[in-house]
C-alpha cells in the first residue's frame, strides 16, 4: 500500500499532466502508467524485505 507521501508525489505528477494536456487519452495514460508504477513498486517492496 502507497504511503501518503508517495499518494501526494503521484497526485502532483497527475496535476501536472493535466494542466500540460487536458484530455481523456492523457488521463487515461497517466493513471494506467501511475498503477503499473505502483503495483512494481509494492512487488519490489515485498521483495525487498523478505
Amino acid at each position: 500500500m502507497a504511503n501518503l507521501e508517495e499518494l501526494k508525489t503521484l497526485l502532483d505528477i497527475i496535476a501536472i499532466c493535466v494542466a500540460l494536456a487536458e484530455s481523456p487519452l492523457v488521463l487515461a495514460v497517466t493513471g494506467i502508467v501511475a498503477i503499473i508504477y505502483l503495483l512494481l513498486k509494492s512487488n519490489y517492496n515485498k521483495g525487498s524485505q523478505g
